[in-house]
């Protein structure tokens, strides 16, 4: 008997096990066939939990602004996001499972990307907000902007997950909206070049049941390359390059003694600009792409051979106030001029630069010794470099040879008078 009673009682506690886990796994596959994020049999919440909520602004675009200007100036950026699909998403005490069924992009609320408006202000070092602008006479910098472009899901009233219809994993491609190219700030058309980043990003958000309603329990992103990359990293780099006012570089020969028709030896460097490394039409630094144009002391424009070659250089002479003039270069392009061959010359050089519209401090050469210019770059205004040499005053011994011999005939003259009266003086003393 008592071996019936346990078995018995064995048999009992097998049955209730088999009933519970039955119940737990009707209670795990329970349906919602109308995709509500409640049990079609209980009416409750298929989610238990309470899940810790991303608010409508959980994530942001970041832009990196790389451009070669040292003036204020304004660019803005807009951002399309674009539905791929959505995965229904069940999820029972935690556990999210996705089931194979693809809804219709349709199902995916609107998203909404703030502009990232750029704004450069030339006499600040660093914002407050942590956008690195470049000081007064920086010719060139790169700009960080984290803080702007905020996505939101939905619209007012419904935004965040109060947008979405229900539980499930909502996907976007998200991508930067290409704008106007050429003509920006007030620029002339074809002076200025801003290439937008192509790059695009998958978002995917995770939408589950709450004990409140729906919640967004995770924005994931991943780049074109598959790796992903946290929410406030999806970062997009453009580039904003302005072409500079031309380079005229200048000859004056000043002093009594100077030569106007001697034509002095003279070469120029140029270098790219420090963090820009593109001219304005968008194509690689290339400084054979440096036109050249000389002007006689006229002023009229005369057929020159000069070029600049592979490595930036230019040699060429100029006589006084003719000048060669130097166009296609990238604002912060730097630049170096030599005079040479000025041993034995009796000239002085002194170079003037005009940069960026602002004179500065006259650099002074030594006589008879070849010149070089400090390092100077050019400006989206006004820029130049005169180089005058200054030659030596004619002394007084150019006239003392020309008029030699009457200074001779003067001296033999008087010669002869002291030499008579000495002679006088010696027979009358006999």
């Amino acid at each position: 008997m008592k071996s019936y009673s346990t078995t018995k009682r064995m048999a009992t506690i097998v049955m209730a096990l088999i009933l519970t886990l039955m119940m737990s796994t009707m209670a795990i596959f329970a349906t919602d066939a109308n995709s509500d994020g409640y049990d079609d049999s209980t009416g409750q919440p298929i989610n238990t939990i309470s899940v810790p909520a991303i608010p409508a602004n959980g994530a942001h675009v970041s832009k990196i602004v790389k451009y070669n200007r040292g003036h204020v100036f304004n660019l803005s950026f807009n951002y399309a996001a674009a539905p791929t699909q959505v995965v229904l998403t069940q999820t029972w005490d935690g556990t999210a499972t996705e089931s194979t069924m693809t809804q219709p992009t349709s199902a995916c609320p609107a998203v909404t990307i703030s502009p990232v408006n750029v704004v450069v202000d030339s006499n600040t070092v660093y914002s407050t907000d942590g956008i690195r602008v470049p000081k007064a006479d920086m010719s060139d910098a790169e700009l960080v902007a984290n803080t702007q472009g905020v996505i939101t899901f939905g619209t007012a009233p419904n935004t965040g997950a109060a947008a979405f219809p229900h539980a499930g994993v909502y996907a976007y491609t998200i991508s930067e909206v290409a704008g106007a190219t050429t003509g920006l700030d007030g620029n002339a058309s074809g002076t200025d070049k801003l290439t937008y980043d192509t790059e695009t990003y998958l978002m995917r958000v995770y939408v589950v049941n709450d004990v409140n309603g729906l919640a967004i329990q995770n924005i994931t992103f991943r780049n074109e390359d598959g790796e992903k990359v946290s929410r406030s990293e999806v970062l997009f780099e453009n580039t904003y390059i302005e072409t500079a006012d031309a380079l005229e570089v200048k000859k004056m020969v000043e002093g009594s003694g100077a030569d106007m028709s001697k034509q002095f030896n003279f070469t120029v460097n140029f270098t790219a600009p420090t963090l820009i490394n593109t001219m304005a039409d968008g194509s690689a630094w290339n400084p054979e792409a440096i036109t050249v144009t000389r002007y006689d002391a006229a002023g009229t424009q005369v057929t020159t051979p000069v070029t600049v070659n592979a490595q930036g250089q230019a040699s060429f002479t100029l006589a006084h106030d003719e000048e060669m003039v130097f166009s296609n270069l990238p604002v912060g392009a730097h630049y170096i001029v030599q005079e040479t061959d000025l041993a034995h010359t009796g000239y002085t050089p002194q170079g003037v630069a005009v940069q960026n519209g602002q004179s500065r401090t006259p650099h002074t050469g030594t006589r008879d010794t070849d010149y070089t210019s400090h390092d100077t770059y050019v400006g989206e205004d006004a820029n130049s470099y005169t180089i005058t040499n200054t030659a030596d005053d004619i002394t007084i011994t150019g006239l003392v040879i020309n008029n030699m011999p009457i200074i001779l005939l003067a001296i033999l003259a008087v010669a002869g008078v002291i030499g008579y009266r000495a002679m006088r003086r010696k027979v009358m003393a006999h």
